[in-house]
């Protein structure tokens, strides 16, 4: 994260540098992302840069901290269900929340998704689903099958991945068309809760 001297830098001089990042990140992966350019179009010497972080690293992690805390946000004010909403319901909350901050700031959705395919591990570990987060949802898909909702032989970590997994490829898929996008992922949602199989006459 960024050193002390950063925040102490005008809040002009900060806001260039972070906008700087995002241009780079929303356009090219971690590994490929330059320092060089960062330091150009943010309109510092490189040896300043490093007075406030200790490298590209500590820079990408301030990056995504901030995009996750807006998505974050944004996602509280989509709490319709509150404690009672089911897994797939909350998850849908997220997706909405990322809809709208695409339509203020779309560079941040594209940071997010474009970034989650970088394979370099330091960038990987933002992206995968942390074992903390994995249990919440589990726990909340052991809810819903005491509750009735789903079935109890369900595998809720297969459906799990399955939700996570498509949800950033129809992202690819779909570009950033917000509205195509949510539209193909209520309806992979739908599939989910009502299966797939006919039923009997």
């Amino acid at each position: 994260m960024p050193k002390e001297t950063f925040f102490n830098l005008p809040e002009l001089k900060r806001k260039a540098v972070f906008d700087a990042a995002v241009g780079e990140f929303s356009v090219y992966m971690f590994s490929e992302a330059s320092i060089n350019r960062i330091v150009k179009a943010a309109q510092i010497a490189r040896g300043s840069f490093y007075q406030y972080f200790d490298g590209k690293e500590d820079l990408f992690a301030y990056v995504i901290a901030r995009i996750f805390t807006e998505i974050e946000e944004i996602t509280h004010t989509w709490r319709r269900g509150g404690h009672d909403a089911d897994a797939l319901s909350l998850f849908m909350e997220k997706v909405y929340a990322t809809a709208e901050l695409n339509q203020e700031k779309p560079e941040y959705v594209r940071i997010t998704f474009l970034q989650s395919r970088d394979k370099t591990p330091f960038v990987r570990r933002f992206f995968e689903v942390s074992d903390d987060q994995r249990w919440n949802v589990l726990q909340l898909f052991e809810r819903d099958k005491q509750r009735g909702i789903i079935r109890e032989d369900v595998d809720s970590s297969l459906v799990i991945d399955m939700v996570y997994t498509l949800s950033k490829e129809l992202f690819f898929d779909v570009g950033m068309d917000g509205e195509t996008y949510i539209k193909k992922i209520e309806a992979v949602i739908r599939i989910i809760r009502e299966g797939i199989r006919r039923n009997s006459a």
